[in-house]
């Protein structure tokens, strides 16, 4: 969820002033989640909510913001009827942010994302004044000056992994609030390695998941925007965090090879697995076994990769075969 940070971040440096919308809290039954936010300049949006209606809403308010027609930053709006009955109401927080250099907070989130380092960041708003413009604190461990309480006690659980706690809002004060998000640390992270037809589709369809990809690719004249970008050798390799989920799709044996062998060595990989047929499985595992690598560890690594259930052989259909069994495990 955090990638607006990055989004934020380029509409700084294109000099382009924007609002930050937060679904800060929901009384009723919604698609979307607590902590969604959606970025709204005078000529585009970032991010979405799962209601077009929703939306529409949202990114009017938002202009008002920016033509200086209203100076409300928070607003309460009904969830609509189901039945014939009120389905509840949710809040929205507007953040507005003029043309100047970017907060100090932000451009440290976006080095804490870049770098795979958790930091948690506080969004703080007065439930009670819809004209208080809402701050923004990055934390990078729960002992900071000036945190204490609920939120220190919160702030040090998502530091160590508690996700439950990812974008809980914490009561601080008479009306003061504060919305936690943990960023930086996905709680799943994907190492794509390769840049075949079926990485590209596969990129595609990863951006769209609340996951933390790492690209490893070495064909500079491709661009694909909202991942981690690295160089496709042993040094970058080494760099990936304990957890990762490996998907191997260079197009060339050889280098499959290499890689899955980096992989197996790596025993904290929650996932190692291999594009292929099954006669290509059967070479590559044999080699493996010959350079070394136990027959048990060999036989963690998934090779064909993907769901045996989805059939088709097409770039698009292989990438959602493996994301399929991606988000299986």
């Amino acid at each position: 969820m955090s990638d607006w940070i990055r989004s934020a971040l380029a509409l700084y440096r294109a000099q382009e002033p924007f609002v930050i919308a937060t679904l800060w809290s929901v009384s009723g039954a919604s698609p979307d989640q607590t902590g969604a936010r959606v970025l709204v300049s005078p000529h585009g949006l970032w991010g979405k909510f799962n209601s077009s209606h929703r939306t529409e809403k949202i990114v009017a308010h938002c202009r008002r913001l920016l033509n200086d027609e209203t100076n409300d930053t928070l607003a309460d709006y009904p969830l609509g009827e189901v039945a014939g009955v009120a389905n509840g109401s949710y809040r929205i927080v507007y953040a507005v942010c003029p043309v100047n250099h970017p907060p100090i907070w932000l451009s440290d989130a976006n080095r804490h994302m870049n770098d795979q380092t958790p930091v948690v960041l506080a969004h703080s708003i007065d439930s009670n004044n819809i004209r208080t413009p809402s701050r923004f604190t990055l934390y990078a461990k729960h002992d900071q000056p000036g945190l204490s309480g609920a939120v220190a006690t919160a702030t040090g659980k998502l530091l160590h992994g508690n996700h439950n706690l990812n974008n809980e809002i914490i009561n601080t004060g008479p009306t003061e609030q504060i919305l936690l998000e943990k960023i930086g640390e996905s709680s799943h992270s994907i190492a794509v390695v390769g840049d075949s037809r079926v990485t590209h589709h596969l990129l595609q369809q990863l951006r769209l998941l609340p996951v933390n990809v790492c690209w490893l690719t070495d064909n500079n004249a491709t661009e694909e925007a909202g991942f981690t970008r690295r160089n496709m050798n042993d040094a970058s390799f080494s760099m990936l965090r304990k957890n990762t989920r490996v998907v191997v799709a260079t197009g060339d044996h050889d280098k499959d090879f290499h890689f899955c062998k980096l992989a197996l060595n790596q025993p904290d990989f929650s996932y190692i697995g291999c594009l292929g047929s099954t006669k290509k499985a059967q070479v590559i595992k044999a080699r493996l076994i010959s350079h070394g690598i136990p027959e048990a560890r060999v036989n963690d690594l998934r090779m064909p990769i993907g769901l045996a259930c989805i059939v088709g052989k097409q770039p698009e259909i292989v990438a959602a075969s493996i994301v399929g069994q991606l988000l299986s495990l």
